[in-house]
């Protein structure tokens, strides 16, 4: 997958806006990682070796959020559940380590009377603690499960504002206890 869509090369026709920005880079990287897939990103410097400006911003601002969202994304897999599975208009993506489970939303989730709704069986025991990953005051966050076995699913209870801290991708990290 190229930066530029209409190269794999530099090409100087190419206008700074059709370049892929932070949030496609971001939620690109996310969707291939959550379907244990591998990203091969091209980018095409100019003859002398320079690389276009737009593409440097893009990937610097991708870059910070990979280096503060990194554990939800390297040393990974993919959890068994595909978010397509779960129905139509859940932009939501899995992964998943050892020690926790990592729930990647792709748009800012929903809130209904205070909680982001997650309807997917998640692998989560009372003692489990829930935290919207590298935003401040997004630590031990009130949860709890509705319904049953065929409809479960995970209420996380977010204060007002925290959502709007996260601009990429919102992470929620299930430690197990």
């Amino acid at each position: 997958m190229g930066m530029d869509p209409y190269s794999y090369g530099y090409n100087a026709a190419t206008p700074d806006e059709a370049y892929m920005n932070a949030s496609t880079l971001v939620r690109t990287l996310v969707d291939v990682v959550a379907k244990n897939g591998n990203l091969l990103l091209d980018i095409g410097p100019r003859a002398d070796g320079s690389i276009v400006q737009a593409e440097v911003d893009s990937l610097r601002e991708a870059g910070r959020w990979i280096r503060s969202h990194g554990e939800a994304i390297f040393n990974t897999t993919y959890w068994f559940v595909q978010s397509e599975v779960l129905g139509e208009g859940l932009n939501v993506r899995f992964t998943q380590t050892d020690d926790a489970f990592y729930i990647l939303f792709l748009e800012k989730p929903d809130m209904d009377n205070g909680f982001v709704r997650v309807p997917a069986p998640v692998p989560i025991l009372e003692g489990d603690e829930i935290s919207l990953l590298a935003v401040d005051g997004g630590q031990h966050l009130a949860w709890d499960v509705a319904g049953g076995e065929g409809d479960r699913v995970l209420r996380i209870e977010v204060a007002d504002g925290l959502l709007q801290k996260e601009r990429l991708c919102w992470v929620f990290k299930i430690k197990y206890a």
